[in-house]
């Protein structure tokens, strides 16, 4: 302790109408840290009108699009036909292999290559589920809308 004296004492503190015990002040600056926290979360949600969508969406700044499944090439690699038209040659990441089991006809977010556009890597592969809710709620591009859920 570094020459200070560690005695554990109690603070008792009445935050939101409730009273809390505590056996240190650290225990109860993170405590306070954490609730200011949340409620400040909880009024950010309220505050805010953007649409809350329940997938996961294409980050167009990192360059990531849409793209349906067309072929399976084998070794991991498989040709997608992209939302701007484009058949690319794609791979699956390492982190993915085995947890995630693609098949034709499947969506998939893809970022294709800086370098060579006509190749690429997938990011996420969405469900059934989830293809249909996009498509119902005309989040896909044309191209690529072969759920016909309109």
């Amino acid at each position: 302790m570094r020459g200070k004296l560690a005695i554990p004492f109690i603070v008792i503190n009445k935050l939101n109408g409730k009273i809390i015990a505590f056996l240190s002040f650290k225990i109860a600056y993170i405590y306070i840290i954490v609730t200011n926290y949340v409620l400040y979360m909880n009024n950010e949600s309220k505050n805010n009108d953007e649409n809350i969508t329940r997938v996961i969406t294409p980050n167009k700044r990192k360059g990531e699009i849409y793209g349906i499944v067309e072929k399976l090439s084998g070794a991991s690699r498989l040709t997608v036909m992209c939302e701007d038209g484009l058949s690319r040659n794609c791979r699956i990441p390492g982190k993915m292999k085995k947890r995630m089991w693609i098949r034709e006809g499947d969506l998939v977010i893809l970022k294709p290559w800086d370098f060579q556009n006509e190749k690429g890597d997938i990011v996420y592969r969405y469900t059934r589920t989830q293809a249909s809710y996009l498509s119902r709620n005309r989040m896909l591009p044309e191209i690529i809308d072969v759920f016909n859920e309109r």
